[in-house]
């Protein structure tokens, strides 16, 4: 056996060391003189369950994918295979990796957690830019493009009718006088709107009739301050749609993207300030389409979606009391109606989903249409929110168009003031993403729209990620109590190709050395290491002293139990060179004079080594792993490390949760 330096690192010496006397199981016996019936008897006692024989104790799976870099993003210097999606889970990890340009097609080989059968492919720019898509473990390609069935796609759009057009509720009552009306509200002094009557007498009355007859209802009033508002609403403008196909997982996906950055019920007013009004067009000739993506509102029915556009070039030199008045008068032209269309749920992600190509009709909004807008135009967005055709409010992502609704008491208690946005607007992994609050809880997310094509990107998608992380824990002998923490190591790939080594633990009273095998060309899939020729004794160089017992790695005396409850030390990281070894399959072992070596467990043998695929939390001194591990009610049912011993296949993150005292 052979001795070797390999790297050095560097740790703090820690105080609060523990007496000798609190030993563990210091048996004297060699292993060799232990049988393999009485090994495995002494765990399955310790553990309380009988270990199923074809129990591999191999926690990850190998596989290999084609993907093509074919995301629509800048500059490509990579592909990865991710554990989850990073945009949703920020315990997200790279699983493997390989340097690849835009539209090249790169085959990955990727070792996986065995519970995970969603993965994601990533295109990686230089920027550490990401885009992600979901792919299930054993399919052999993946690809960014998504999946279209198009209508025929006209080359213009007529112009916008007469018959097409509405006037706006505020223009319509305008023109009405709204004597009536002016018994709830009186125009103040500052130009604002302040209510005559109180509060509970406003309520309790359900509506209001006009002179014409018509019904405004107070949750549906909206005020007006001049008769300058004269919005014109085009309803026929016939834009050519086409169906995005995604996957189940994809749709879901998109679902949490958009609630990981607004979420349901929350206060999310903070992120409509910071954010954007406007989409911005690149001029470039690809349509920019409108889709509904997620809706939780009981409003669906009645609500409809408008844009507009202008040159910002045309307001430039105007205050902003000219430019909101010409943003009113501009003609806002009808996307769809929300009640014919489908919406994903928190529940229920709809995988079809509808994209409308909007149209520019040029400057004055009266010509024939094209799908391609100049460079540097500003679309907008309204939200048209109405029962009848002569009662409804208009919701605007344009603060500045939002003063007469408002302005309406609930609102204006909710928080929302004169002038704040009925919709935020953001990116997430490609997409820009309009959400809408139609009512008052400011959650910004009661309906929402994806945005796609020749439009400025609104998100910033750059992740920092690292890459997957697997903790080897060991017992010190084979007739040990199992509470897996004499040593533990965690070992990852660090980001130029070495593979770090992080000895976190050593629950053992033996005096310990850690030895590496050579790597093997390959580990097959059903085993957790491969040993073959002579192992090298890792070293670790403290205070100028070079080191290959744990404890004294740790700094600590022999003989001390650390960081599993009772003393504590700074972990230390021992650096190797990559080469052909795998982080998730290192043919690592301990090794004492009294003990001999402890290796990993091979198929059916008591666990007296394993990995597990992830940062874990180890038990505390003397709990037993079994106890420590024993959650038989998640959200995935039984997940006990008993059960995972007992039946092969079951159980396969038992590691992720923990019900006993485990070190944080």
């Amino acid at each position: 056996m052979k001795k070797v330096y390999l790297m050095k690192g560097m740790a703090v010496m820690a105080f609060g060391l523990v007496v000798a006397s609190c030993n563990k199981m210091d048996l004297t016996n060699n292993q060799q003189t232990i049988s393999d019936e009485e090994v495995k008897a002494n765990a399955e006692a310790a553990l309380g369950v009988t270990i199923d024989p074809n129990q591999t104790w191999v926690m990850t799976k190998q596989g290999s994918v084609s993907v093509t870099a074919n995301a629509k993003i800048g500059n490509i210097v990579k592909v990865q295979i991710l554990s989850a999606n990073p945009f949703v889970k920020s315990d997200a990890s790279i699983l493997s990796s390989a340097e690849a340009k835009s539209g090249e097609t790169v085959k990955i080989n990727y070792t996986a957690p065995k519970a995970l059968n969603t993965l994601y492919a990533a295109c990686v720019t230089s920027n550490n830019e990401y885009r992600v898509t979901p792919f299930t473990y054993g399919e052999s390609s993946v690809s960014f493009e998504a999946v279209t069935r198009s209508a025929n796609r006209r080359a213009s759009v007529a112009a916008p009718t007469a018959s097409g057009v509405v006037a706006s509720f505020n223009a319509t009552q305008v023109t009405r006088g709204n004597a009536g009306l002016q018994k709830y509200w009186q125009d103040a002094t500052d130009g604002g709107w302040t209510q005559y009557a109180s509060d509970a007498d406003y309520w309790s009355k359900p509506n209001y009739q006009l002179a014409d007859n018509s019904y405004v209802y107070p949750s549906l009033m909206v005020l007006w301050k001049d008769s300058k508002w004269n919005d014109v609403l085009y309803e026929n403008t016939s834009l050519t749609s086409k169906t995005l196909v995604l996957t189940q997982q994809q749709a879901q996906d998109m679902t949490d993207n958009i609630l990981t950055f607004i979420p349901e019920a929350e206060n999310n007013l903070s992120k409509v300030e910071s954010g954007s009004y406007y989409l911005t067009t690149t001029g470039e000739a690809e349509p920019i389409t409108i889709m509904p993506v997620y809706g939780e509102t009981g409003s669906k029915n009645n609500e409809h979606l408008y844009y507009y556009y202008y040159n910002p070039a045309t307001v430039a030199a105007m205050s902003n009391a000219q430019k909101t008045e010409y943003l009113q008068s501009l003609p806002k032209f009808k996307v769809f109606d929300c009640k014919d269309l489908s919406f994903s749920s928190q529940y229920i992600p709809v995988t079809e989903k509808t994209q409308y190509s909007l149209a520019y009709f040029g400057d004055d909004g009266t010509s024939a249409g094209t799908y391609q807008f100049p460079a540097g135009y500003k679309i907008g967005l309204m939200l048209k929110v109405c029962d009848t055709e002569n009662q409804y409010v208009e919701l605007y992502s344009d603060n500045n168009l939002n003063s007469e609704v408002n302005q309406f008491s609930s609102w204006a208690r909710a928080g929302l003031s004169e002038t704040t946005s009925r919709s935020v607007i953001f990116g997430k992994n490609g997409y820009n993403f309009i959400g809408f609050e139609d009512y008052f809880d400011k959650d910004f997310n009661d309906i929402v729209f994806g945005a796609v094509g020749a439009i400025e990107y609104e998100g910033n998608d750059e992740q920092e990620l690292d890459n997957q992380i697997y903790s080897y824990a060991f017992e010190d002998t084979k007739k040990g109590d199992y509470d897996m923490n004499d040593v533990v190591i965690k070992a990852q790939e660090t980001k130029d190709g070495k593979i770090n080594l992080k000895l976190v633990a050593a629950g053992a009273t033996l005096n310990l050395n850690i030895r590496l095998y050579p790597a093997p060309t390959s580990t097959p899939e059903g085993k957790a290491a491969v040993y073959s020729g002579d192992p090298t004794t890792l070293t670790y160089t403290r205070d100028g002293v070079e080191c290959d017992e744990v404890h004294a790695m740790l700094g600590v005396a022999a003989g001390t139990m650390v960081n599993t409850g009772h003393a504590k030390a700074d972990p230390i990281t021992i650096t190797i060179e990559k080469g052909s070894y795998d982080p998730a399959h290192l043919p690592l072992a301990i090794y004492s004079a009294a003990q001999g070596e402890m290796r990993l467990a091979a198929s059916g043998e008591a666990p007296f080594g394993v990995i597990v695929p992830e940062d874990w939390k180890w038990p505390t001194e003397y709990v037993n792993i079994a106890t420590a591990y024993n959650n038989v009610e998640t959200s995935e049912g039984d997940q006990s490390f008993g059960t995972y011993a007992n039946q092969s296949g079951k159980a396969l993150n038992w590691f992720k949760y923990p019900t006993g005292s485990v070190m944080k």
